[in-house]
């Protein structure tokens, strides 16, 4: 999952502490059902097979609400047409958004919750961990399917922005443990929930998923 090893210095040099990215150029592929680079997993193509295909484009946190957008769609389709439509979802987590593909140790560590702002739209507290990972006893019971884990565990794909990892998540785990750079990246790649895979940039996620079929859906 992610850079390759070989590749991160290189990487790293690029995003610097994340004080550019807003200038960078996004990664541009052409050709998209196979990675000519064993550096991203591009495996999750291959389950992109739905009818009815869509991304969900989730550069913010939205009190939540990405997660809940991601999840009813698919049963949606089922519900309005029957039990036999098939779909395909992508959540693309980028930008602010990002967050959520960070385990409930990272949300802890550096107070995600408290730093963002968030406001869960069910009324249920964001703290602790990841208020998006799994299903929790303290929200609504009607709105405890809707989390990453439930979501991928029903065949969605969650992609995430490297450009944000690297440039915002990489440097806190840095500071915060006095390391060099490889160990920080290392060490915040540990924290990413399992099963999110990590793409060049979040906008190059959404075009690939739209190459592969996928409407795009502002999520956020």
């Amino acid at each position: 999952m992610g850079v390759a090893v070989t590749d991160r210095r290189k990487f790293l040099g690029l995003v610097g502490a994340g004080a550019a990215l807003p200038f960078l150029p996004e990664l541009a592929g052409a050709e998209v059902p196979r990675a000519a680079s064993a550096d991203w997993d591009m495996t999750w193509l291959g389950s992109v097979t739905g009818k009815h295909r869509a991304v969900f484009d989730t550069p913010g946190l939205d009190s939540g609400i990405p997660l809940l957008r991601a999840c009813i769609w698919g049963p949606q389709w089922r519900e309005v047409y029957g039990s036999g439509e098939t779909t395909s979802a992508v959540l693309v987590l980028r930008a602010g958004g990002f967050a959520y593909a960070m385990d409930d140790a990272t949300w802890d560590r550096f107070e995600l919750a408290k730093e963002t702002g968030l406001k869960l739209f069910h009324g249920a507290s964001a703290t602790p961990g990841n208020p998006v990972r799994a299903a929790r006893t303290d929200v609504p019971e009607r709105f405890r399917g809707f989390n990453l884990e439930q979501f991928m565990a029903d065949g969605g794909v969650v992609l995430a922005c490297n450009l944000t990892f690297s440039g915002q998540y990489v440097p806190r785990f840095q500071r915060a443990g006095n390391l060099t750079p490889e160990a920080a990246r290392e060490e915040a790649l540990s924290h990413l929930i399992p099963g999110v895979r990590l793409m060049p940039s979040g906008i190059w996620a959404v075009s690939c998923a739209q190459e592969a079929g996928c409407q795009h859906i502002h999520a956020s």
